[in-house]
């Protein structure tokens, strides 16, 4: 005699939703929408997971799921876990955030062990870090996903906070968004992270400058330093440049800053004379190797123009637009 198979209970879909999921539906996105149990879940599924971003919302008593489209669409559903099929695909990025009870530190050891019978996140490359954020276990973050390539920083309110989680984690790319009116912790900034990436969100009139602190790049160790949404005026580009000239940011090798109107080529130029620069040297700079000033030894009015410290740096500056380049290399020959 013949088993008899487990039969699936059928529900009847609204014609709305119908409409909300062919909506989702495109050539490069394949989803299905399941219903499993008398207390059916919503699970989204698409042939092309891989490198999507995948979002979590923490309630007191739920967690919602979320996933980014291959055609920028985002779809939430709820996550009884158990009632998940399997689908063992590949997530890349993760983002911590929404709402936490601030009574209890959220622990991702049992979340995980359901969420891998759904996702593999053996190969998370990026943790992205949002309100709230501060009320997870980051120990069991590190635990249970282990150090990401790239650490996503946002508006988590506390320097506290962002010190915190830099420090949990061994990751050579870091991108922080603090407000406007908020200092980036000299914890973070002295770190040696291959990349920096400085975002000031919410800045008035689309201009901020007047709350920009040079300081917030002086002090940073990092290889590659970009700057966001934050602009520099004249003088704060060439204190950097002078400050450059004295020994910091030796390690820098990469600045991308968004200037102010009155930063050209021609100024910048203007000021590396006056206060950086001085002529091309006619001798080996090896001769000057106690006199730390910039020499300027080729122009570009257009695009970009080069000097070198007589310390072996040479700075390549290219101006395109408000953006403002800054490339530092060693070099032995000039």
């Amino acid at each position: 005699m013949k088993k008899g198979h487990k039969k699936f209970q059928m529900f009847a879909i609204p014609a709305e939703v119908v409409r909300i999921i062919l909506g989702f539906m495109s050539e490069r996105d394949s989803i299905i929408l399941s219903f499993m149990s008398r207390k059916f879940c919503y699970f989204v599924r698409t042939m092309r997971m891989q490198g999507k971003r995948i979002f979590f919302n923490f309630h007191p008593n739920q967690v919602d799921m979320g996933v980014e489209m291959m055609s920028g669409d985002k779809f939430y559903f709820p996550l009884p876990f158990n009632n998940l099929w399997s689908t063992n695909r590949q997530l890349s990025q993760i983002w911590l955030g929404g709402y936490v009870e601030d009574t209890r530190k959220w622990q991702f050891r049992n979340f995980f062990d359901q969420l891998k019978i759904v996702i593999n996140h053996s190969a998370v490359d990026t943790i992205r870090f949002s309100a709230d954020a501060t009320n997870f276990n980051l120990q069991s973050v590190l635990e249970d996903i282990g150090n990401p390539i790239c650490l996503h920083i946002e508006r988590t309110g506390s320097d506290q906070a962002n010190y915190d989680i830099v420090n949990h984690f061994d990751t050579p790319i870091v991108n922080l968004h603090v407000p406007l009116l908020e200092r980036v912790p000299e914890g973070i900034l002295s770190r040696k992270f291959e990349e920096l990436h400085i975002c000031k969100t919410n800045y008035e009139d689309g201009r901020g400058e007047s709350h920009f602190h040079l300081e917030d790049i002086l002090v940073t160790n990092a290889k590659n330093v970009y700057l966001g949404q934050i602009w520099m005026t004249l003088k704060d580009m060439n204190q950097f440049l002078k400050r450059l000239r004295q020994g910091s940011n030796l390690e820098l090798k990469f600045l991308t800053v968004v200037v102010d109107d009155e930063i050209t080529p021609e100024n910048v130029l203007e000021g590396l004379q006056t206060s950086v620069a001085t002529t091309t040297p006619q001798k080996p700079v090896t001769k000057y190797r106690f006199n730390r000033n910039f020499y300027l030894i080729s122009i570009n009015p257009v695009e970009f123009f080069d000097y070198v410290t007589v310390d072996g740096r040479i700075v390549t500056v290219n101006i395109r637009g408000r953006t403002v380049s800054i490339y530092v290399r060693d070099t032995e020959l000039i």
